[in-house]
C-alpha cells in the first residue's frame, strides 16, 4: 500500500507493507519519502492489535486519533524505549479532512540501547 500527497515545494510518499509471520504476528513496515529524506521503521504486531486500530479507522467521525505504536519494550515488556513505527491518524477540525502522523526510526544495530539511529517523521 502506498500513499502519496503532492505540495509546491515538493512530494510526500508513505509506503507500508505487511508480512505474516509463523508465530502469528505481523511485521508493520513503513517508509516514509518527504522532501530531502527517508526514514524507514518496522515493528511486530498481533492480528488483534491490528484489528483494533483498523477498526478505530472506521468510525466517522474519529473517536479520539487512533494510533498504532511499536517498537523495543522495556525488560519488563510493558513500555516502548525506543519506538520505531508510529502511525496517527486525526481530524482536521470538523473539515472532514484526515491528517495522517507517521514517525519511522531504524535503530543502530550496536548503539539502540541508547537510541542512536535514523529517523524521520511527517504529516
Amino acid at each position: 500500500m502506498s500513499i502519496s500527497s503532492s505540495s509546491e515545494t515538493g512530494a510526500q510518499h508513505i509506503s507500508l507493507s505487511a508480512k505474516e509471520r509463523a508465530d502469528d504476528s505481523v511485521e508493520l513496515a513503513i517508509r516514509v519519502f518527504g522532501e530531502g529524506f527517508c526514514a524507514r521503521g518496522a515493528a511486530f504486531f498481533s492480528v488483534a492489535e491490528l484489528k483494533i486500530f483498523v477498526s478505530a479507522l472506521r468510525d466517522f467521525p474519529l473517536i479520539g486519533e487512533p494510533f498504532i505504536s511499536g517498537g523495543y519494550l522495556d525488560d519488563a515488556g510493558d513500555n516502548i524505549v525506543n519506538e520505531n513505527f508510529y502511525i496517527s491518524v486525526s481530524q482536521l477540525k470538523t473539515s472532514g479532512l484526515l491528517v495522517m502522523n507517521v514517525r519511522a526510526f531504524t535503530p543502530h544495530p550496536e548503539y539502540w540501547k541508547k537510541g542512536l539511529g535514523f529517523g524521520g517523521r511527517c504529516s
